[in-house]
C-alpha cells in the first residue's frame, strides 16, 4: 500500500472538536438570549404589576387624605399635599377639583422622565366627605422608575448568568476535550502510524470507558491483521524462493497475455534481458512459427479451457531455437 505524505487533515475534512466549540458556543448564546428575554419581561411585568397595586393604594388613601381640606377649601394644605405626592417618581401629575369641577391644584412632576418605551396611564378618583361628593383626584402615573430599575435588574442578571455559563463552558470544556478529544487525537496519531505499516503500535488510553473499550477491540483487531501479514509475507518469501530456484522458465501475465513477471531462469537459458520483455506480449519469447497458436491456446484458457501441455520454441539470444513444452495455467 502507497501512502502520501500526512496533511494533519484530509482535504474536504471538518474538524470535530471546531464543530463542537461553535455549536455549543452556539447553544449556550441562544439559551443566554432566550433566558434573558424571558427574564427581563418576567421582571418588567412583575414590578409593572406591583407598581400598578401601589398607586392604587396610594390613590385611596390620597382620597381619604383630602375630603376634609376639601370639604374645608383648605388649597393650601391641598396643595403642600400634592406636592407630596408629585415627589414619588411614579407620578406624573396631580390634578384636584372641587365639586363643580373647578381646579384647585395643578401640579407636574418635572424631574420624571419618560420615553416612548414607558407605559403611563391616568385614575381617577371622587372625593367624598360624610358621603357626599366633594371634589375629585386626578393622577397621572408612569413605570419609568421601573423600567430603569428592570434594566438594571437585567443588568446584574446578565453578569451573574454570563459568569455562570462561562464557568459552565470552561467545564464542559475542559471534561470534554480530557475524556473525548485527547483519547480521540491518541486514536489518530495511532490509526496513522498502524496505516503506513507499524503494525506494532498499539492504542493505549488510561482510562475505562465505551473510548477505551473501542481501543481495546481495535488493538485485538491490529494484532491480527499483524499475524496475517507475517504469514502472508513468509508464504510470499517461500513462493518467490521457490519460484527463483526452479530450474524451470516461470512467467505470469495480464488477463490480456501482457508479461508481469519471469523468473531468472529465463535469462539463464536465453541469454536476453527480463527487462526486455515485461509489460510485452509473452509471445514475443517464441518464434514466429509458434506465435499465432500459442496466442490462441492462452485465450482458450483464458475462457477455463483446460489445455494440455504443447511444444514451443524459445528463440535465445544467439537467433538459436530450444524446443520447450509449455503448460498454461
Amino acid at each position: 500500500m502507497r501512502l502520501g505524505k500526512r496533511s494533519g487533515q484530509l482535504k474536504g475534512q471538518g474538524s470535530l472538536k471546531n464543530s463542537f466549540t461553535i455549536w455549543l458556543c452556539f447553544a449556550m448564546l441562544v439559551t443566554s438570549l432566550i433566558v434573558m428575554i424571558v427574564d427581563y419581561n418576567l421582571i418588567y411585568k412583575r414590578n409593572t404589576r406591583a407598581l400598578k397595586t401601589d398607586v392604587e393604594t396610594k390613590i385611596a388613601k390620597a382620597v381619604q387624605t383630602l375630603g376634609h381640606p376639601l370639604w374645608l377649601y383648605d388649597v393650601n394644605f391641598i396643595r403642600e399635599f400634592a406636592e407630596i405626592l408629585i415627589n414619588d417618581r411614579s407620578v406624573l401629575h396631580v390634578t384636584v377639583v372641587d365639586e363643580r369641577n373647578k381646579n384647585l391644584v395643578d401640579v407636574a412632576n418635572v424631574d420624571t422622565v419618560h420615553t416612548e418605551n414607558t407605559l403611563q396611564w391616568s385614575l381617577e378618583e371622587e372625593i367624598r366627605f360624610k358621603g357626599r361628593k366633594v371634589g375629585k383626584l386626578i393622577m397621572s402615573f408612569t413605570n419609568a422608575e421601573v423600567s430603569l430599575l428592570t434594566r438594571r435588574i437585567f443588568l446584574s442578571d446578565f453578569i451573574v448568568l454570563f459568569s455562570v455559563l462561562l464557568s459552565v463552558l470552561g467545564t464542559t470544556w475542559f471534561l470534554i476535550n480530557r475524556q473525548i478529544f485527547a483519547p480521540l487525537r491518541t486514536l489518530e496519531r495511532t490509526f496513522h502510524e498502524i496505516s503506513a505499516g507499524r503494525y506494532s503500535r498499539r492504542v493505549d488510553l488510561k482510562m475505562k470507558n465505551e473510548l477505551a473499550a473501542i481501543a481495546t477491540e481495535f488493538n485485538e483487531m491490529v494484532k491480527q491483521v499483524q499475524l496475517r501479514e507475517n504469514k502472508i509475507r513468509e508464504s510470499e518469501t517461500q513462493y518467490r524462493n521457490l519460484i527463483e530456484s526452479s530450474t524451470e522458465i516461470i512467467f505470469t501475465t495480464d488477463m490480456k497475455g501482457v508479461l508481469i513477471f519471469m523468473n531468472p531462469r529465463f535469462e539463464k537459458w536465453t541469454g536476453h534481458r527480463i527487462a526486455d520483455f515485461i509489460e510485452r506480449p509473452f509471445t514475443w519469447m517464441f518464434s514466429p512459427s509458434c506465435k499465432t497458436h500459442s496466442q490462441e491456446r492462452f485465450h482458450a484458457c483464458m475462457r477455463g479451457e483446460k489445455i494440455p501441455l504443447f511444444e514451443i520454441e524459445l528463440e535465445k539470444s544467439d537467433k538459436t531455437v530450444v524446443h520447450m513444452e509449455l503448460n498454461l495455467t
